[in-house]
């Protein structure tokens, strides 16, 4: 009798924790509930920092052969996308298969944010990526019950800088590059803007503009240039070209 009322009163204590759970879930994203998005979403920009600075330093892409690497954007980091010369993938990838699934606006989503990685053209504003085309037509795979089926052709590899990004600098990447996070839904996955460089400096702002689609432009965090620019300076504390004050501090 006395184990069979603990075994029911452990049964309600995981109903009550499930309910709780559940409720949890479903509430509207606040700093009271503990659910810090923009904190794990900052530690990934600080991965892609330390990927951006290894892949800088291997000097895996030197487009104009000075002996200085550029920078990357996340579906090369990731191994999504080819290199540019589009026959060689990075292997081992410096970023996981989290990175690969690319929208078609250049974005990624993690922790209820989106992240978008910002190379310079010859000017110094900010050029995105874009996400994989639709794959070209082409025979079906070769089914396990129709061995004489034929199997589908080895597609070419794509490389993202020899479409739609080939705009990029190569002297102007080997030196900057930037990143902005910001919510998939303003007020319900997160509440703040984050931004981080070449510098390895994570920069926060609240706007609640940057939600979804709409992310913030390419010279946002930066105090001078231009909304398009991202060869300025940033400044801690210092009210920027999107009229917003980025600091260092996380917001509390």
């Amino acid at each position: 009798m006395f184990r069979k009322m603990k075994r029911q009163a452990a049964l309600l204590g995981f109903v009550a924790v499930a309910v709780i759970a559940s409720a949890a879930l479903a509430l509207p994203w606040t700093r009271s509930t503990g659910c810090r998005n923009d904190v794990r979403v900052a530690a990934s920009l600080r991965n892609i920092w330390s990927s951006e600075q290894e892949f800088q330093r291997r000097a895996r892409v030197d487009l104009d052969r000075d002996g200085v690497g550029e920078f990357a954007y996340l579906s090369e980091l990731s191994g999504a996308t080819a290199l540019p010369g589009g026959i060689v993938f990075l292997n081992p990838p410096l970023l996981s298969g989290a990175y690969r699934t690319a929208r078609a606006d250049g974005t990624v989503g993690r922790s209820g944010y989106r992240i978008r990685v910002w190379l310079p053209d010859s000017a110094g504003d900010g050029v995105h990526e874009f996400g994989p085309p639709p794959e070209p037509p082409g025979p079906q795979r070769k089914r396990c019950c129709d061995p004489d089926a034929p199997a589908t052709p080895p597609r070419p590899p794509r490389a993202v800088r020899d479409s739609a990004t080939d705009r990029v600098a190569p002297a102007l990447a080997a030196r900057r590059w930037c990143a902005y996070a910001w919510p998939s839904e303003h007020g319900r996955t997160g509440s703040t803007t984050l931004f981080i460089d070449q510098d390895g400096v994570v920069l926060w702002t609240e706007d609640s503009r940057s939600t979804g689609d709409q992310g913030p432009d390419p010279g946002a965090a930066f105090v001078h240039g231009g909304l398009r620019s991202i060869s300025g300076e940033t400044g801690d504390g210092a009210r920027a070209q999107d009229g917003n004050v980025w600091s260092s501090r996380m917001p509390r």
